[in-house]
């Protein structure tokens, strides 16, 4: 819907490609996950404090690594294999908290190294395919309704 809008009040015209760029793959550690499946009563949460971000969701492995890009300067492709949902509970310090030194102590550890000890994940950086859309034209003034 919002697309057709787009399409007829602002003339908007895309189209999508597949450009090899710079992303992280998201792989399964080499002693496997320590992912389950989230039991009945599990409960999704976010929030941020000055130790981290923590979050705890169900979540598919495509979702997760698209949330993983929400955190990081590049895409994330997952290439771990794993279907289905899981249980996700994470403890990070993004770059912008492990960038200032003061309470270095008190932050929780670093993305890759969290999805590394939390959950079994491994995130490495790889040039992959990445379909990207592109905008071909677009009006700065939309039609009238």
């Amino acid at each position: 819907m919002l697309r057709t809008l787009l399409e007829e009040r602002f003339h908007l015209v895309v189209h999508t490609e597949n450009t090899e760029r710079s992303s992280f793959v998201l792989t399964a550690a080499s002693g496997g996950t320590k992912l389950k499946p989230p039991p009945e009563d599990w409960e999704s949460s976010w929030r941020g404090n000055k130790t981290g971000i923590h979050i705890q969701q169900r979540s598919s492995m495509k979702d997760f690594a698209a949330y993983l890009s929400t955190q990081l300067d590049r895409p994330v492709v997952d290439e771990t294999g794993l279907d289905g949902v899981f249980a996700v509970k994470l403890d990070f310090a993004p770059d912008s908290l492990l960038a200032r030194p003061e309470h270095r102590d008190d932050l929780a550890p670093s993305l890759p190294d969290a999805l590394l000890q939390q959950l079994g994940l491994k995130l490495e950086s790889r040039r992959r395919q990445i379909q990207t859309v592109v905008i071909d034209q677009i009006e700065k003034v939309p039609t009238a309704n």
